[in-house]
């Protein structure tokens, strides 16, 4: 029988005010096809009192798009919870409440903080978080890119993984703090470390080996190695590891394939008629 496939959302807020900046953000073909492609199959944007509607991403004559993940435009909600513990991932204004809300919850949360604030405290509340492994942050011009590196599983996966130096500091606290979660085997943490992976095989790996890895060693579980620049853009480069990494991670994919092919040749494999 075959596993029915587990639901992912997103939900992105503004909180009770506006912030049109963040809705006209994820106002892009290019975001949500970067959603579908993390397995994303719902967004829920509730846009507050802010004038802009988002256009392009709900009347997309293209109808695999459609199918492939379903987008809803809200003012307000009666309630924010069922729809919280429903999220995947959650896209916040760098409201204290709201992201407390969503960390209470265990959701991987990206921060999106509101320049145009006066008396703007909130750089420093996403920053401090940040830091501490909680979320990632960013402004709304630098929203697709925070998206792009807010995926800690590859790096769960490959132990080691070549990045933009922006993306790399944003990977690193998340995976430490996944390590610090594993090494206290609760019932909440596990339940934490899945939220924030959406994968089983990664939160597993999390759990019986990595954290296991480092039970001795207080913090300082990966490093970045700064790698030049990119051709083309001059983008800053940067590889992000685990320090003492196990270096056949990176051909994990290699040996599944072959081990698909070798089922799938035995598969082939006429079996002799019995008498």
């Amino acid at each position: 029988m075959k596993k029915k496939k587990k639901k992912k959302s997103v939900f992105v807020t503004v909180g009770t005010t506006s912030f049109d900046a963040l809705v006209e953000a994820m106002d892009s073909e290019e975001l949500i096809q970067t959603l579908i492609e993390r397995g994303y199959d719902s967004l829920t944007i509730q846009r507050g009192r802010g004038t802009y509607v988002p256009k392009h991403i709900v009347t997309s004559t293209s109808s695999e798009r459609s199918s492939a993940i379903k987008v809803q435009v809200v003012e307000f909600l009666p309630s924010l919870d069922a729809i919280l513990k429903e999220a995947s991932l959650v896209i916040s204004h760098a409201g204290a409440g709201s992201v407390f809300e969503s960390l209470s919850l265990g959701k991987p949360t990206l921060v999106v903080v509101n320049e145009s604030l006066m008396d703007n405290h909130q750089v420093e509340l996403a920053e401090t978080l940040a830091s501490l492994g909680h979320v990632a942050w960013t402004k709304p011009d630098g929203l697709l890119q925070a998206l792009n590196a807010f995926d800690p599983n590859s790096l769960v996966k490959y132990e080691q993984i070549t990045t933009t130096l922006p993306k790399a500091r944003v990977l690193k606290p998340q995976a430490d703090k996944l390590i610090t979660l594993g090494k206290k085997d609760s019932l909440q943490n596990i339940r934490r470390i899945i939220s924030k992976l959406q994968d089983e095989g990664s939160a597993s790996k999390v759990r019986k080996t990595l954290s296991k890895r480092y039970e001795n060693r207080k913090g300082g579980y990966t490093r970045i190695i700064k790698a030049g620049f990119r051709y083309g853009d001059n983008a800053p480069m940067a590889v992000v590891e685990f320090v003492d990494r196990d270096v056949e991670a990176k051909k994990v994919d290699k040996k599944k394939t072959e081990k698909n092919k070798e089922a799938e040749k035995k598969a082939d494999t006429p079996k002799e008629a019995t008498a």
